[in-house]
């Protein structure tokens, strides 16, 4: 079978062209629009290499790039992948200027531009060809020197099938843009109607536990005083102090549950800034009475994480919830827990991954991670896990773990849960930094048990 070669006159081009506009198709997927017709431009005038460049600022997530970036391009398809040295390009780069400077052109090896262009594997002589796709991008083709060479009177017969080539990649684009837009909104929509349940169910949590709290104060006070003076009724006595006991434990997870009691930071950690080693570890040691065998429990630091201002307390409670449920995770199947203190710089685009809490401001953060190798979570189970549900016999975690998230909303701070079916979950807890980052030593420790 002879080689592929290009068109040599316009009555060869005629069926070639015709291929190409054929393979043009009007869906809005982009990767297939781009193999549809790539595929078929690759074959027929044997190229080597095709890829398609887009500015980044009509590509998904560009919303929080700079300026600068969003005045460059990004690789939206190539073929083949592997070809390929970088996915990104700024402005200026020469194969930007050159597609703004014509319609298209053609670079072969023996001229100075050639060695500019070049940002792939295995380049070594032939020809680009690079074409601008209206004002949305631009099309870069390779031949290798042992292909035929394209020639100018080819590249112009094409023009036209490639200006409907860059319409259906406009259009792809313009789509794209439109479905990111509807998933933020729908995020931001469920994210406020999860915010405005976990309130109002906070303000009757809150009211619940200042009313039942009161009562529990008084129980706990007369049975203590009736313990003094009636000795052998001690047995019932210590029966409803405990009972009150227990009962208090649940008050005060209620008026954690509450949320932010202060909003702005007033009352959190009046003091010094705190750093969070020693309330991660505080709530390590409550957390491993619990570890069974076959579980081991691992604390890390790394670099230098910023100090916090906290109620110290209520942080503890929460952090030593959220390990003993990796804990009891991890039982089920052995292995690590992880605990990890680290520093986070957290920007606006990140904020959707943080669907838990009151993240507001783009900054640096304290960051804990929680990573168990236990069962995983499917999405559902990722959305109720903060559910404040009083939960049936011996566990109570359900609402346990949305006291967890309560104390967390009111330092301002945020949970990211990553997690999926038999891979185990990673929960990871921001707090605003207070000040600078703090001089920390990285450490490790294991429990087991």
């Amino acid at each position: 079978m002879p080689p592929a070669r290009h068109p040599a006159t316009p009555a060869e081009a005629l069926p070639v062209l015709y291929e190409l506009s054929l393979a043009v198709r009007g869906g809005l997927d982009l990767r297939d629009t781009c193999t549809a017709f790539l595929n078929v431009l690759m074959a027929r005038l044997d190229f080597d290499y095709a890829s398609v460049w887009a500015r980044r600022e009509v590509l998904p997530d560009a919303a929080g790039l700079s300026a600068r970036e969003r005045d460059g391009f990004g690789l939206a398809y190539a073929s083949p992948d592997g070809m390929a040295s970088t996915t990104s390009i700024s402005a200026l780069h020469p194969l930007v200027q050159r597609s703004e400077d014509a319609l298209w052109s053609v670079v072969a090896a023996d001229e100075p531009a050639f060695g500019q262009l070049v940002m792939e594997r295995g380049v070594d002589g032939g020809a680009y060809v690079v074409f601008r796709l209206r004002d949305v991008g631009l099309l870069k083709l390779y031949a290798s020197a042992a292909k035929p060479q394209p020639s100018l009177s080819m590249v112009e017969r094409l023009c036209p099938v490639v200006e409907r080539f860059g319409a259906a990649v406009e259009a792809c684009l313009d789509h794209q843009l439109v479905v990111e837009e509807n998933e933020h909104r729908r995020r931001a929509v469920s994210r406020a109607l999860r915010e405005e349940r976990t309130a109002s169910i906070g303000a009757l949590a809150g009211g619940v536990a200042a009313r039942f709290g009161r009562a529990l104060t008084e129980i706990l006070a007369r049975s203590a005083s009736l313990r003094d003076h009636e000795s052998a009724r001690g047995e019932h006595v210590d029966a409803i102090a405990a009972s009150a006991a227990a009962a208090q434990q649940l008050c005060r997870q209620l008026s954690q549950l509450s949320g932010p009691r202060a909003a702005d930071g007033e009352g959190l950690g009046a003091g010094a800034p705190r750093d969070l080693d020693g309330v991660v570890t505080q709530a390590l040691h409550i957390a491993e009475r619990r570890i069974p065998g076959g579980v081991r429990v691992v604390s890390e630091r790394h670099g230098a994480p910023p100090a916090v201002r906290c109620d110290a307390d209520d942080l503890r409670s929460a952090f030593a919830t959220l390990m003993s449920r990796a804990i009891a995770a991890s039982a089920r199947r052995g292995g690590v827990v992880t605990v990890r203190i680290l520093p986070e710089h957290v920007r606006q685009q990140d904020f959707v991954h943080y669907p838990f809490g009151t993240l507001r401001r783009a900054g640096d953060y304290a960051c804990v991670e929680i990573e168990d190798l236990g069962d995983g979570m499917d999405e559902a189970a990722k959305a109720a896990l903060f559910e404040p549900v009083v939960a049936s016999g011996a566990e109570e975690t359900g609402l346990e773990m949305a006291a967890a998230l309560g104390v967390i909303r009111r330092h301002r701070g945020a949970v990211a849960v990553e997690s999926a079916p038999r891979a185990g979950t990673c929960v990871r807890v921001l707090l605003p930094a207070a000040s600078q980052p703090r001089v920390g030593h990285a450490h490790e420790r294991a429990l087991e048990r």
